[in-house]
Parts: C-alpha cells; structure tokens; sequence
C-alpha cells in the first residue's frame, strides 16, 4: 500500500507569486516521488513552469518542473550529490495562475 506524506494537497497558485508550505517532516531527495496533478492544464495554451524550493538551514535549492500533462511526476534526484538529503520543501512559484494538487510519495521500503 502505498503512503503519502501529501495527497492531493490543493495548490492555488497566483502567476509569479511564491506559494509557501507548512510541511511538518523532511523529505528525502533520492527516493520521494512528486505528483502535480491539473485538470485543467492544457499544453497546447500555454507552458506551465512550477518552481520548487526545498532547503535546511541556510541552503535553499530550487527544482524547476514543466508540466506535460494533467498529470506529472518528479522527484529531487538530479540535486548534485553533495545538495542530496533530507529537506524541508519550503514554497513553490508558477508562470501561470493555475489550481494544482500536489502529492508527495513515501518511498517504499523494500
């Protein structure tokens, strides 16, 4: 069975306005799966860019994401390997004014 730390979080997301999170746990870079799902996203109108912004501390790291479809995945494991660990995702910011639903995937432990 598969666990969340997000399951379809609703994101309204206003065109270049930062959109900050309240997420109480870490999240590991190398293994959480990402999910932005959006109904109403139609590729052929428009190029919908979704910035990420994770970090500890002082770090701040930024994953940019450009939506495909209706429904996307994505994770954190191409941060360079001495940026991997575990990090609280902090705020996210997009191109468009679009409503989202965000999930965040536990990594399954085999």
């Amino acid at each position: 069975m598969e666990k969340y730390i997000y399951d379809r979080k609703p994101l309204s997301l206003v065109k270049n306005k930062e959109f900050s999170f309240n997420i109480p746990v870490s999240i590991d870079t190398k293994q959480a799966e990402f999910i932005l799902e959006c109904p109403e996203f139609d590729s052929s109108n428009f190029e919908l860019k979704v910035t990420f912004f994770i970090g500890k501390n002082s770090s701040k790291f930024s994953r940019e994401v450009i939506l495909k479809s209706g429904y996307n995945t994505f994770g954190f494991s191409d941060l360079k390997p001495e940026e991997q660990g575990k990090y609280i995702l902090l705020s996210c910011i997009a191109n468009e004014s679009l409503n989202l639903a965000l999930s965040i995937k536990e990594p399954s432990i085999a």
